[in-house]
């Protein structure tokens, strides 16, 4: 997720430093791509989550069957 931000910041400070040319074809691009990466990283994060939920699950079971 820290990328998405960093190319969003990299997308600002180029946009107030140096004007682009095709300005408004590479903010489109780079929301696409901060919206792709930051989503990229939720679900990461959120399977990894799951992941733990079920190893938990698995553990209290065999606890519970001796």
């Amino acid at each position: 997720m820290d990328v998405a931000k960093y190319i969003a910041t990299a997308v600002l400070l180029t946009q107030i430093f140096g004007g682009m040319a095709d300005s408004v074809y590479i903010i489109v691009y780079a929301l696409i791509s901060v919206v792709f990466i930051f989503a990229l990283g939720v679900s990461i994060i959120h399977s990894d989550d799951e992941d733990k939920k079920r190893k938990e699950r698995n553990q209290n079971k065999r606890k519970d069957k001796k």
